[in-house]
C-alpha cells in the first residue's frame, strides 16, 4: 500500500466498516456511490478497485467501463 492514497481510486458500492475503510484509504481515494455504479463518482480509467458487500452489482458492462480496473472485492 502505498502512504498517501495515490495509487487511483477504490470504489465502494456500499458502506463497509470504519476500519476497513481506513485500511482502503492507505491504499487509494476512496469514493462511495450507491447509484449501482450507473453513475461514477470519478472518471472511469481513475477507478483501479472494486468493493461490495454483496448487495452491489458488478456486472459485465461496469467491467468494461473501468479500463484501469485491478481488482474486485467482496
Amino acid at each position: 500500500m502505498t502512504e498517501g492514497g495515490d495509487s487511483g481510486v477504490i470504489l465502494l458500492l456500499e458502506s463497509v466498516h470504519p476500519a476497513a475503510h481506513a485500511v482502503l484509504e492507505q491504499a487509494g481515494q476512496v469514493l462511495t456511490t450507491d447509484e449501482a455504479a450507473d453513475r461514477l463518482p470519478c472518471e472511469p480509467d481513475e477507478i483501479v478497485g472494486v468493493v461490495t458487500r454483496g448487495r452491489g452489482q458488478v456486472s459485465r458492462q461496469l467491467f468494461g467501463r473501468l479500463p484501469s480496473l485491478r481488482v474486485v472485492a467482496r
